[in-house]
């Protein structure tokens, strides 16, 4: 058995290994776009309730404090 029998089981090993490592890669990288869009979800309703609360003590304030 020679390098040229050798070529075809080898490229198909390495052609192997490739998608494998692609595959796991992918689903890394899906894993942190769900993250990335829990963790924006998560500001979004922050902010929103923060929006809220100020303008709550901006109404009470100015109630208040009439010029």
């Amino acid at each position: 058995m020679n390098a040229a029998d050798i070529l075809p089981y080898l490229t198909a090993v390495i052609g192997f290994l490739i998608v494998y490592v692609l595959n796991g890669i992918k689903g890394e990288i899906k894993e942190v776009k769900t993250t990335v869009n829990s963790l924006e979800r998560d500001l979004r309703d922050g902010i929103t309730s923060l929006d809220r609360r100020v303008t709550t003590i901006e109404t009470r304030c100015s109630g208040m404090h009439k010029d």
